[in-house]
């Protein structure tokens, strides 16, 4: 099975656990709906705008968490590995501001109350 793996802060790390949980995914389902998400949104990673300030460096590894992303295609890796470099970005910096980003804007649980006017569910 093909996977993304990133160090997250324990901070961050935690933070993302208790948002999934809330959601109602693990975290690494979680991140996986993420990362195919902005693929297809095609927005861009801006590190500047994210508390974590070498997103495209390697992570040092003390005091972080590893979140690991699972795909059934390698294909879709190596899509997010080609998104993440035109960015400027590691696979593992690219999903750092993914994870950053979604705590701030909680697109996923904001999704969850949204009504079609005019449904009849």
């Amino acid at each position: 099975m093909a996977q993304i793996t990133a160090r997250l802060s324990t901070d961050i790390r935690a933070h993302f656990d208790r948002y999934a949980a809330e959601v109602g995914l693990d975290a690494s389902e979680l991140a996986r709906l993420l990362i195919v998400k902005e693929m297809r949104a095609r927005r861009p990673l801006s590190p500047a705008k994210s508390p974590s300030s070498a997103a495209g460096k390697p992570a040092k590894r003390h005091r972080e968490r590893k979140l690991t992303a699972h795909f059934h295609l390698a294909k879709t890796v190596a899509e997010f590995g080609r998104y993440a470099r035109a960015q400027g970005l590691s696979n593992a910096g690219a999903t750092r501001l993914i994870v950053e980003r979604e705590l701030r804007e909680r697109w996923l649980a904001s999704a969850f109350t949204w009504t079609h006017k005019g449904s009849r569910f």
